[in-house]
């Protein structure tokens, strides 16, 4: 089997806020999850993603955090869209500047993406057509660097997170396990599970195995190319 890579496609006009950038942008290899998976300090890395850019001689990467949970209950500031919207600034998408990034690496001053459910699609549509998103149930699966987003479920408005390298199925693999790389879940990396049925592929994320709760996808914002 041959690992998948994805190109982002044809950029010419890609990003005029960051064009010197945007020339060299042209494929992304290397997503593959390093680093600790159950660290419980708040604020703790989780783990790092490393990926290079086609044209450049250095490698970008992408860190993980543990969720820091207020007492009172309220939203902890590493939430899974933090960590998308962090990777959109590493993509140098349109307002989605790096340099605005916050003390400690947060990306809560970043443009919103809005909640789990409906991030993969923000993140398309603020890519200026480098994703392009698709409801879960395609014939494709979804290329390495994806962003994909799951339905909601109890009062959670959903999940999100970026899917890594996978060897290639052969035509006759009909369920292919992907890691997730993700914040803000417990335990390890999720992983993405695709099954394939009279040649559509779905896919589905276990949320929490000891109770048994396994979410749909809601869709995934697919690298172009």
């Amino acid at each position: 089997m041959r690992r998948r890579t994805f190109l982002l496609g044809s950029i010419s006009s890609l990003f005029v806020a960051t064009a010197s950038l945007a020339a060299s942008l042209v494929g992304i290899t290397g997503l593959w999850v390093e680093g600790p998976t159950n660290n419980t300090r708040a604020g703790a890395v989780r783990g790092v993603i490393h990926f290079r850019v086609k044209g450049e001689s250095w490698e970008r990467k992408l860190t993980s955090y543990v969720n820091d949970r207020p007492r009172n209950g309220a939203a902890g500031k590493r939430e899974c869209v933090e960590l998308i919207k962090r990777y959109a600034a590493n993509l140098g998408f349109p307002r989605f500047n790096k340099a605005k990034i916050g003390r400690g690496d947060d990306g809560n001053t970043l443009p919103s993406l809005g909640n789990g459910v409906d991030c993969a699609a923000n993140f398309a549509s603020r890519s200026e057509g480098n994703f392009r998103y698709y409801r879960n149930g395609q014939a494709d699966l979804p290329k390495p660097g994806a962003v994909v987003s799951t339905k909601t479920w109890s009062g959670v408005p959903g999940h999100v997170g970026i899917l890594c390298n996978y060897d290639r199925p052969s035509s006759r693999t009909t369920r292919l396990r992907v890691k997730l790389f993700d914040q803000n879940m417990t335990g390890s990396w999720k992983e993405v599970v695709f099954t394939k049925k009279n040649g559509i592929w779905r896919g589905e994320i276990t949320v929490n195995a000891s109770r048994g709760i396994t979410i749909d996808l809601q869709g995934w914002a697919d690298p172009r190319g």
